[in-house]
This record gives C-alpha cells, structure tokens and sequence, in this order.
C-alpha cells in the first residue's frame, strides 16, 4: 500500500491538471457561461477540489510537518487558499447594480439573474469619464454616489481601482449608460471567504521567505551538493541553428526620388511637432516611424526619412499611388498580383476600372495563409486611406500642447530612432552561441578560456546596460511601467534574464552562454511587428500599482525557468553525445534544483499579486479566465519536480530534465498560446 499511495496522489494530481486544460478548451467551444455552469462553477468541481485539501490534510499529519516551519507553512497556506475558494463558492454574493442620477437603488441582480437585497440603499449624484489631455481616450470613470443607512449617509467616489467598502459590501466602477447619467457597478460580498484566501496568500508568501531565506533553507543544501560534485565532459548540439541574420533585399522598386518629395529641412520640422495620435500626445515622429515600418517593414524608406515619406503622401498621394512601398509578404498573393520583388503599390491592387482586386479573392470563413495575407495588406490599404483622409492624426490642442514636456517628446524621438532591440537579439544570440561552444571546448580540452569569458561578461554587462536603458527611456515616456503588453514583457523578460544572469557569469561560460541567448530571444520576439511595440495610453484598469508587481514579478520568474531549461536542454545533449556522463547530468539537476525553488515562489507570488489586483479592480479575486487558469496549471506542473525525492520517476536525473524541459513547453502555452487560441479578461492588447 504504501507504494501504491503515491502514484495514487500523482495520478490524481496529474487527473486535476488534466480537468484544468480541457476545461479551457471546452470555454472556447461551449462558451464562458457553459464552462462556469457546468465544470467551474460545480459542484464535481468543488468536490476535486475538497479532495486534494484533504490530500494536503492527510500530507501534513502523516508527514509531521509541523517539525519543518516553512514546510508546514506552505502546505497549510494552500489548505486555507481551497478552503477560501470554497466559502467563496457557498456564501459569497457578486452581481450588478444599475444605478442612475437622482435615483435611489438598494438591490443587485446576482450572477444567477436572482434579485438580492442590500441593508441600505445606494444613489447616484453623478457620473462623469475622465480623459487624457487633448484626447478622447478615457483614462478614468467615476460615479460620486451617496450611500444612505437609516439616517446616516456616506458620500463616495467610485472609479477603476478605487472601490467602495461599506457594512462588508463592495462596489467597483463596472460600466455606464450611452447618455453618461447612469452607472453600472459591479458588487461583491464575501468577507469570509477573502479573509481565509488572503491569509493563504500571506502565508505562501512567507513560508517561501523562509525556504529561500532560513538557516536550514533547501538552497544551502542544495549549494553544498554542487561543490561536492565534480564537472564532466558537456558537448555541444551540432544542429543548434540561430535564425537568419541577413537583411532583406531592397525591392526592385521605383525610386521614391521620381515622386515629389518635400525638401529634408522641411520634413525635419515637423519632428517634434505634437500631435494627437492613437489617442495619445505624440511627436509627429512616433506616427510616422510607425506608419512607415507598418508598410515597409524599417522605418526608413530608401534614403528618406519617415517624416518625409508620410508628409509626402499627406500631400501628394496621387503621385504617391505608384510607389512601391507596401510589403507583401506571400508569394502567393504577388503571384495573383502580377507583381515582381516584395512590394506593391497602391495602384497595383486596383483594376483599370476601380475596382479592389482583393475584393474577388476574400472569404471571410476563410483561414489560410492566401487570406491571412490578404488581411494584412487590407490593413496597410486602410492605414494610408486614413493617413490621406486626415483620420489617422489630429494635431494637438493649444492647452493640450502647452503641457507636454519637450523634454519627453525629444526623449521619445530618440526612443524611435534608436531601434536598438533588432541588432542587440542577433548581438546577443550569435555571441551565446560562441559562449557555449567555448564551454564545450574548455571542457573538452580542460582549458579555461578566462579571457574570453571576461570578455563576454562585459557585453553582457554593455547589454544590460542598454535593455535598462531602453526599458527606463520607454517608461519615461509612457509615464506609467511599460508592463502592459507582449513588447513591453518581453523586454522586462530580456532585462530580468540579463540581472539574473549579471550575479552567475563571472563563474562559468554556461552561465554567459545561457544569459546572453536566453536575453535575446525575448528582444527577438519585441522586434516583431506582430508584437506591437507602440505606446499608447493606458487602460483605466491597468492603472494600479498592482499591474506593474504582479507581471514583474511573473517575468522574474519566467526568466527563472528559462535558466532552468536552458540547464536541462544542456543535461539532455550531453546523455545524447555520450554515455559516460552520470555526474555532469546529475550536477545540471543540482542547479535546475536551485532555480527553480525561486522561480516557483516568484510564480506564486504574482499569481496570487494577481489575484489580489483582480479583487481590487473588478470584485473578484479568481475569475477562471483562461490566462488565470494555465497560470494555476503552470504552477503545478512546476511543483512536481520540486518532489522530485518523493517521485521515483524522477530520481533518475535525466527524466528529471525532460520533464522540465517539457514544464517550459506548458509556460510558453500560458504566455503566447492562450493569447492566441483564447480570449478573455487578459486580452488588453
């Protein structure tokens, strides 16, 4: 029994990941209102999870882990979050209330459609939207409301991020009616079950502290083992390939000097001239850089500058119709074009007679590539009509204008010019590259390339330093923590992997190597168009100090395991390329041991930074979004190899750094893949 025991608890933990990622599949098939029917919001589903409290329950007692402090404290933290999960299930209330101005209301329409009745009475003095400076985009919504309790009365003021407390209830500013007199607010009573949850977050969040931290921390052990172990031969993979380093070839194009062009001097003045673009005070620059690397694909066209291709079309498109300036990247469809080289002109999607060739080709079922295409040119085709029509920018209000910093503006100039992130990946991916194979080499011959090594560790440094820079230049200019995203996380990646990397690669080639390739895939993903690296203002809830914590503290932890993978993928080519190599796989398993007890605490921590940033914003600390979801998958599967000692399977330490290597793969679905085959409250983009 006592052997069967433990791949009864594996199996029904791997059973509960299982529920986890089909249940997301099943939302986008079912839609969100089925899924919380009849998988989220059951009662089967409560039951899983009762079974693996009591699990813990039974872990605990049988274990004795009161002996071990931090131990106990982790596993009771995550009894007390289930256990909040589920008072929250029974007693919690959540709904909507319709209020309007002069109106008084004291009931809410919950989640099952059923009437509930508040002990006081809520109205409405007024409600009104904030916006930023010279623009429409909203950066705040209000509703000043008066609470009335008998003959007592509360005023308050409601917005994103600024919740309403009162006898246990809370109101968060939800939505508003067309005419902007009434307002929507969402309501949330469950004082129990937050309490109970909230005490696990804090009990997670210390317990770790104590992991890491204390005298008998499994870090220190686990250091001890790796100066007990000796190094052995690392051979490097011969079909690593890095992506094409190759610029593109210039199209065989008509000479945008035939077209009329507007002088330089000209189009230099119109650099910093402020304007309102993307509902955002931009320099005429940031538009045009982004308009011309949309067509393009670089900000520059040929020998002109992005200001003076836009000013140019602004005035002369007719003559501009016939320059080739929009990129087409499938061959299929320059094919059907009848063009040569990369890039087509306005004219050359249009028929003699007027009509859009596009037109006869689009099904809009369709999915292919051929379509995909299409779309992507049929965007390009709307960006220059809105840039003739005058609808892509406005210029700036004089109030609006008179309160921009110039200093900024210059600063978000130069932020476009520099364009530092598409040569440092290619930088930093091909010198990773040499570090590992020299590590190999120093390994194999017994020779230690310190110089080299040296060397590489100050670009690692001159790297850091610029990712840094970059990251503060573009905060700056933001006026907010550029975490809001796919661009701006991975910059924040690149840069936590370079600290990370900043304190381990004075010690070894390895840690060089793994810091300056692991740096540059994330700049190599910024510099993709699909990433949209342009700053624009920010949504009214993503404005709190929580979203800046919770992903950088996620980031962190990717970084973490990224190392961690890095290690293992090392561990899994040195068993292929030789046989004799028990020590090496088993000193890599000491050190992907090492990163990924903080990897997992920093996991958990922004997950549940997360949560608290939810509750704070929208009423609810857990949603079951999918994002949220493969989040809580990702955390588990990442706590198995932490029992690895308790896994049979895993003592063996090459099973060990498969199974981590395939974690990474369920992180990278958490990251891009829910992005791409789900929706949900985390789709800000």
């Amino acid at each position: 029994m006592k052997k069967i025991a433990p791949k009864l608890v594996l199996a029904y933990y791997v059973a509960v990941i299982i529920v986890l990622c089909l249940a997301t599949f099943l939302e986008k098939a079912y839609g969100t209102d089925w899924v919380h029917a009849h998988v989220y919001g059951s009662v089967w589903f409560v039951v899983l999870w009762g079974v693996m409290a009591a699990g813990l329950v039974f872990a605990v007692v049988k274990r004795r882990l009161w002996h071990n402090v931090p131990l106990f404290m982790l596993h009771l933290s995550f009894i007390f979050i289930l256990c909040g999960g589920f008072f929250t299930w029974l007693m919690g209330e959540q709904g909507i209330m319709h209020v309007r101005e002069g109106m008084r209301t004291e009931s809410f329409i919950d989640s099952d459609g059923n009437t509930r009745q508040l002990p006081f009475s809520v109205s409405l003095r007024q409600f009104f939207v904030n916006t930023y400076p010279g623009t429409v985009a909203p950066s705040d919504f209000v509703s000043e409301v008066t609470v009335h309790d008998g003959s007592d009365t509360l005023d308050a003021s409601i917005s994103m991020n600024n919740i309403l407390r009162y006898r246990g209830y809370r109101f968060y500013q939800t939505s508003y009616d067309e005419d902007a007199q009434g307002s929507i607010l969402s309501v949330n009573h469950d004082p129990v079950g937050i309490a109970v949850t909230y005490s696990g977050y804090f009990l997670f969040f210390l317990s770790f502290v104590l992991l890491l931290l204390g005298r008998k921390s499994p870090l220190r052990s686990l250091a001890a083992q790796l100066r007990s172990v000796s190094p052995v031969v690392l051979l490097a993979l011969s079909a690593f390939m890095l992506p094409s380093l190759s610029g593109e070839s210039s199209a065989s194009a008509q000479s945008a000097e035939r077209q009329i062009v507007i002088p330089r001097s000209n189009a230099d003045s119109l650099v910093y001239k402020v304007i309102v673009y993307k509902n955002r005070i931009a320099p005429f620059n940031t538009m045009a850089h982004d308009v011309v690397t949309k067509l393009y694909g670089k900000p520059n066209y040929h020998n002109l500058t992005p200001e003076q291709v836009v000013g140019s079309f602004i005035l002369y498109p007719r003559e501009w119709s016939s320059e080739k300036i929009i990129k087409i990247k499938s061959s299929e469809l320059r094919r059907r074009l009848g063009i040569e080289g990369k890039y087509a002109s306005i004219s050359d999607l249009y028929e003699a007679d007027g009509s859009y060739k596009l037109q006869k080709w689009w099904n809009p079922d369709a999915r292919d590539g051929l379509h995909k295409a299409i779309a992507e040119v049929d965007e390009k085709v709307a960006l220059l009509t809105m840039l003739a029509s005058g609808a892509l920018f406005t210029p700036a209000p004089d109030d609006a204008a008179s309160r921009v910093s110039m200093s900024r503006v210059k600063a978000e100039v130069f932020y476009n010019r520099m364009n530092f992130s598409s040569v440092l990946f290619k930088v930093n991916l091909t010198l990773g590259l040499v570090a590992f194979i020299f590590f190999v080499i120093s390994v194999v011959k017994g020779v230690k390339y310190r110089r080299l090594n040296i060397a590489l560790s100050v670009f690692l440094s001159v790297s850091l330093l610029l990712v840094a820079f970059a990251y503060a230049l573009r905060w700056y200019i933001a006026g907010y923590v550029p975490l809001t995203n796919g661009y701006e996380t991975m910059l924040f990646i690149s840069l936590a992997v370079l600290v990370v990397s900043e304190f381990f690669t004075w010690r070894s080639l390895l840690f060089t190597a793994a810091g300056l390739m692991l740096s540059g895939f994330p700049l190599l993903v910024s510099s993709i168009n699909s990433m949209n690296p342009q700053i624009t203002s920010l949504m009214p809830v993503l404005s709190s100090p929580w979203l800046s914590t919770h992903v950088s503290v996620v980031m962190i932890s990717y970084a973490l395991f990224a190392f961690a993978t890095f290690v293992s993928i090392a561990a899994v080519v040195i068993r292929l390329v030789s046989r004799k190599s028990d020590a090496a796989i088993a000193r890599l398993q000491v050190i992907d041991r090492i990163l990924l007890l903080p990897a997992l605490a920093f996991l958990g921590c922004g997950i549940f930074l997360g949560a608290v940033w939810a509750n704070v914003s929208w009423g609810s600390y857990w949603s079951w979004d999918a994002k949220e979801v493969w989040a809580l998958i990702t955390m588990m599967v990442y706590a198995i190899p932490v029992h690895s000692k308790a896994l049979k399977i895993l003592s063996n330490p090459i099973a060990y750094h498969i199974f981590v290597i395939f974690a990474f793969l369920v992180l990278l679905m958490t990251y891009f893949g829910v992005n791409v085959l789900f929706s949900g409250m985390h789709s800000y983009q």
